[in-house]
C-alpha cells in the first residue's frame, strides 16, 4: 500500500477524532497501551496537557500516518509545545542549540574547523552577500556549514553553493513548538532569497525541503518565488545522465531513515534505496524503518531539552542499526549524521557510519574525506565546556528578537 503524503495543516481536527489512540498506541517510541493511548489523546485534546506524550515525544510525525481519521495528532502536539512555550518559556540549557541565537553549537564548532573547510564556508558566505547570478544554487542549511567536507566533492562542482548562520531555515524552532519565531525567519529568507535572484534551490537537508515547499506556504502563506529540489532528487538525476563510471561498492548497508522523508509519502524512503541499488549496495532494513524509523535523538530534544534523553533515543536507534550486521550504516539528514556520531564516539558501537554522498562519491571512484568521527570529537570538545553549566541552570526566557526583528 502506498505510503500518504503528510498534511501540513495548522490544526488538530477534534472534531472528527474519536480518541482512538492508535495515533499513541503504534507511535514506536511511545507504544502506549491501547487504553493508556486512548486517555492520553483525551487528556491533550481537551485540557492541552499529557506528560505521558509531551515529555516523551521525538517529533518523528509518525502519529499522523497512524491516525485512521486523518486529525494530524501532531499539529496537537506541536501546539501543545507553542503554549508551554509561551507560558514557561524555554530552559536556559536550550539557548545552546538555537538558530539565530549566537554564540551557540555552530559558531562555537566551526572557529575550530580545519582551514581548508572554513575557506569552503567563507565561499559559500561570499556566494550569498553577492550571489553570482547562476539559476540553480545549493543551500547548505547549518548542518552542512558543520560538516563542509560533505560537499568537497566533483558531484558538486557545477553548482554554486551559498549558506550562513543568518540563513537558518527555522526547522529547529518549528520543531521545538516556538511557532511565532517561524514566521519572522519565514520572512527573512523570503527577503534574501528574493534579493539574491536564483530560480532553483537544490536543498539537502528534508527538513528544509519541507520548510520551503510546505511549511512557509501552508501555514504561514510565506510564498517563495523559484522552485526548491531535495538535493535526493538532484543526485537521482544526476546519476541518470550518466556522467559518472559507477564502481560497484557490493557491500551490506542498513539504511537510518530521516524523520522528514515521510513528509513526502514513499518518494524519498524509494529514491534513495533506489539510489543505493544503482551502487550495487544490499540494504537491510532495522526494526523500525521508513515511516516507522526512530528518530536519531536530535527531535528528541524538542520534548523535555534534556540531553541525556537525547542520547537514551540515539543509543536505542544506534543498537538497532548494529542488530542487523551490516557492514556499515547509511544516513541521508546532516543533522543525524553528526548527531548519531557524537552518540556513536559516546556509546562506542563499532558501526561505520556514512552520508549518503560518501556513499555516492565511492560509487564514483572518489575517497570521501570522511572526518565525521573527528567532527564528532570537535563538537563534543567546543561545546561541552559551555554546554554543562548551562545545563544546570533554572532560569528560563523567550526569544525575543531574531535579527534584530521583534517578535
Amino acid at each position: 500500500m502506498r505510503l500518504k503524503n503528510y498534511q501540513f495543516l495548522d490544526e488538530f481536527h477534534k472534531d472528527t477524532c474519536n480518541f482512538c489512540g492508535l495515533c499513541f498506541h503504534k507511535c514506536p517510541v511511545l507504544k502506549l497501551p491501547l487504553k493508556t493511548a486512548q486517555r492520553e489523546i483525551k487528556k491533550l485534546a481537551e485540557l492541552g496537557q499529557s506528560p505521558t506524550i509531551l515529555n516523551r515525544c521525538t517529533s518523528c510525525m509518525a502519529c499522523n500516518y497512524y491516525c485512521p481519521q486523518n486529525c494530524n495528532p501532531y499539529a496537537l502536539i506541536l501546539s501543545s509545545w507553542y503554549k508551554r512555550y509561551l507560558r514557561n518559556g524555554l530552559p536556559y540549557r536550550a539557548r545552546l542549540a538555537l538558530p539565530y541565537h549566537f554564540p551557540n553549537l555552530y559558531t562555537i564548532t566551526m572557529k575550530k574547523l580545519p582551514k581548508d573547510e572554513q575557506l569552503l564556508i567563507n565561499q559559500w558566505h561570499q556566494n550569498w552577500k553577492n550571489p553570482p547570478g547562476h539559476e540553480t544554487m545549493l543551500y547548505t542549511g547549518c548542518n552542512l556549514l558543520l560538516q563542509p567536507f560533505l560537499l568537497k566533492s566533483k558531484l558538486f562542482e557545477n553548482v554554486p553553493i551559498f549558506g550562513s548562520l543568518e540563513l537558518c531555515c527555522g526547522e529547529p524552532l518549528y520543531r521545538m513548538g516556538c511557532l511565532n519565531a517561524v514566521q519572522i525567519v519565514g520572512l527573512h529568507l523570503q527577503q534574501q532569497f528574493e534579493r539574491m535572484g536564483f530560480k532553483e534551490l537544490i536543498m539537502p537537508c528534508l527538513g528544509g525541503y519541507h520548510m520551503f515547499s510546505e511549511v512557509y506556504p501552508k501555514l504561514y502563506g510565506i510564498e517563495f518565488d523559484f522552485k526548491v529540489i531535495s538535493l535526493i532528487d538532484w543526485l537521482w538525476n544526476l546519476f541518470q545522465e550518466d556522467k559518472f563510471d559507477i564502481i560497484p561498492i557490493k557491500k551490506k548497508a542498513v539504511l537510518h531513515d530521516n524523520c522528514w522523508a515521510k513528509a513526502s509519502g514513499d518518494h524519498f524512503f524509494n529514491r534513495v534505496r533506489e539510489l543505493l541499488a544503482t551502487l550495487d549496495v544490499t540494504i537491510l532494513e532495522p526494526e523500525h524503518t521508513r515511516e516507522n524509523a526512530l528518530c536519531c535523538g536530535i527531535g528528541a530534544a524538542a520534548a523535555n531539552y534534556s540531553i541525556l534523553y537525547t542520547f537514551k533515543n540515539a543509543r536505542t536507534r544506534l543498537k538497532e542499526l548494529l542488530k542487523v550486521k551490516p557492514d556499515f550504516a547509511v544516513n541521508y539528514c546532516g543533522g543525524c549524521n553528526w548527531y548519531l556520531n557524537i552518540a556513536k564516539k559516546l556509546i562506542s558501537p563499532h558501526l561505520p557510519l556514512y552520508h549518503l554522498i560518501e556513499v555516492l562519491q565511492l560509487g564514483i571512484g572518489e575517497t570521501p574525506l570522511h572526518r565525521t568521527n573527528n567532527r564528532a570529537q570537535t563538537i563534543l570538545s567546543s561545546t561541552l565546556p559551555r554546554g554543562l553549566p548551562h545545563s544546570f541552570r533554572l532560569d528560563r526566557f523567550h526569544i525575543k528578537k531574531i535579527l534584530n526583528r521583534d517578535l
